[in-house]
Order: structure tokens, then sequence, then C-alpha cells
């Protein structure tokens, strides 16, 4: 069992690495974009999400989870456009179909919905919709809330010791 000599070294020495873990890391969000009523020409619904793993690199890290349109499913080794940042456009060949998304704005960190402009389309035939993002934390953002938690419980033993 701790003394309360070494419960309060322990807990300022955790205070010491979470505050260094927290300071000298800039926390991240992947953000999971999905597709919210989009339709190919107003009638065959589109569904599916992909998500931006690390927007800064160059290229950005983008994870593809199925995108589903008039029964063809698009993956992630469909991608074909040379991603950009901040991403502006996704595009996808499979054998004989295509599928092009454009954002009316670049996707960014900052999430919310982004519509789909005028130059999205599937085998030529206009998508409309939009695409909403849920932001998921990085493991770190993770790893530092973990570490509040726990220096929370020390100062709080030591209080009340």
């Amino acid at each position: 069992m701790f003394s309360n000599k070494t419960l309060t070294n322990f807990c300022l020495g955790s205070s010491l690495v979470s505050t260094l873990i927290i300071m000298g890391t800039e926390s991240a969000q992947a953000l999971t974009w999905t597709l919210n009523n989009a339709f190919v020409n107003g009638t065959t619904p589109i569904t599916g999400s992909f998500t931006i793993t690390s927007e800064s690199a160059s290229p950005p890290v983008l994870t593809v989870s199925n995108i589903t349109v008039s029964g063809i499913t698009f993956t992630q080794a469909d991608v074909i456009t040379p991603l950009e940042s901040p991403l502006g456009a996704i595009d996808w060949f499979q054998g004989l179909d295509s599928l092009s998304l454009s954002f009316e704005t670049a996707l960014t960190s900052s999430g919310g919905t982004i519509n789909l402009d005028l130059l999205s389309d599937f085998n030529g035939d206009l998508i409309s919709g939009d695409v909403v993002a849920d932001v998921v934390p990085e493991p770190l953002t993770l790893l530092g809330a973990g570490a509040a938690i726990a220096i929370g419980a020390c100062l709080k033993r030591k209080h009340q010791s």
C-alpha cells in the first residue's frame, strides 16, 4: 500500500508527466464523414462513409468505409483521386462504374455538414445530398483525458487524508 508521502510523490509525478503529454501534443481528431440524404437523380440512395485520419499529412490519410450506390460498392481500393489537403473531392473507379464526390467547401477538421456540389456524379448522373462529420477523438486525446481523471483522483485522496 502507498504511504501518504509515496502517494503525494506519485500524484505529483503523474501530474508532471500528464501535463507534458497534454502540452507537448496537439490533440488531433479523426473525422468520419457519412453521406446524408444522398441520391442519384433524386431517387437512388447512396450510403456509406469515409474517415480522414490525418488531414495534415500530405496527401491526407483517408479510410473509406463501403460506399454503395445502385448495388455497386466502392471501397478504399477504388479511390483514384490524388488526395489534396484540404480535401475537396474524392473519385472512385470500379470496372465501368465511376463515382465522384466534390464538396461545396473543402472537408476540414472543423466537422459539421458540407453539401455536395454540382460536380458530384455517379456514371455521369447527378448526385444530391451532403456529408455529415462525426468527430472521433484520437488515442492521445483519450490518454490525456484519462490522465486528467487519474490526477483528480490522486488529488482528492491527498486532500481527504
